[in-house]
């Protein structure tokens, strides 16, 4: 059995008795608030490696060795590309939010409009991502949202952002899920763990965010504690500003 269809079946386990409000969604009803923290995982199917991050935590929220006050539903955006270890199937998913036309005919589009139900019902959007590459370092990376960029330093976990004017669109292909997220006038953070593939880094990093956001939401949400004091706890974020970006043919997407 490979580790990717181990995790998955203990995560199909976990979503029959405790289903979310769409598929591949687990979420858990554990307290007081009616604030709904949403985390995501696989929107790009090759980005696996947060996943024994989101089995342990949930395993940690029903053993009450983590709490949380409020409901926390953790979903796989991509799994049918995950099976073939691909990005996508048809589009990349994170190019397929909010509004847009004549893409309803593509799997990952109507995957997207799924998700869309389920974030117009959360109050804080935390998304793990992957990066192709080596990274030496974990990264939060979205647009200079100032509520959002105030709940990644309260989080922590990572020292730095990668962020460009708040507005201006990650792809011209489409609006990634935090940028749906946000135009819902809602906080939203994307943070990229370590190469994409089961690793440690992505196991401890992904872990160590999860839990610090749970914390975070305790404190905001249902302790009524104050988002900036929160965040002054850690260091100002380490930006880089994307300035430039070059364009690239289609043969360079990697699927």
């Amino acid at each position: 059995m490979s580790d990717l269809k181990k995790h998955l079946d203990i995560f199909y386990n976990l979503g029959k008795k405790y289903p979310g409000p769409i598929r591949d969604c687990v979420t858990l009803n554990l307290g007081n608030t009616p604030k709904h923290i949403i985390v995501g995982s696989m929107i790009h199917g090759n980005e696996i490696g947060s996943l024994p991050a989101i089995l342990t935590t949930i395993e940690k929220l029903l053993s009450k060795r983590l709490t949380y006050q409020g409901t926390i539903s953790f979903f796989l955006g991509n799994i049918e590309a995950a099976k073939k270890g691909l990005r996508f199937i048809e589009k990349d998913l994170n190019r397929c939010f909010g509004n847009v036309e004549n893409q309803e005919h593509y799997y990952e589009r109507q995957r997207a409009l799924e998700i869309m139900k389920l974030m117009e019902q959360g109050d804080f959007f935390l998304d793990l991502h992957q990066t192709n590459l080596p990274s030496p370092f974990p990264f939060y990376i979205f647009s200079a949202h100032k509520e959002s960029l105030t709940w990644a330093r309260a989080i922590g976990g990572a020292s730095h952002i990668v962020t460009r004017k708040y507005g201006a669109s990650f792809s011209k292909a489409g609006q990634c899920s935090d940028e749906y997220f946000r135009s819902l006038g809602k906080p939203a953070v994307t943070v990229e763990l370590s190469q994409n593939g089961f690793n440690e880094k992505s196991r401890i990093y992904g872990e160590l965010i999860i839990e610090r956001a749970i914390k975070v939401s305790n404190d905001y949400f249902y302790k009524n504690r104050d988002l900036e004091t929160l965040s002054k706890k850690n260091n100002k974020l380490v930006a880089s500003i994307i300035c430039y970006k070059e364009p690239m043919s289609d043969k360079y997407i990697l699927k």
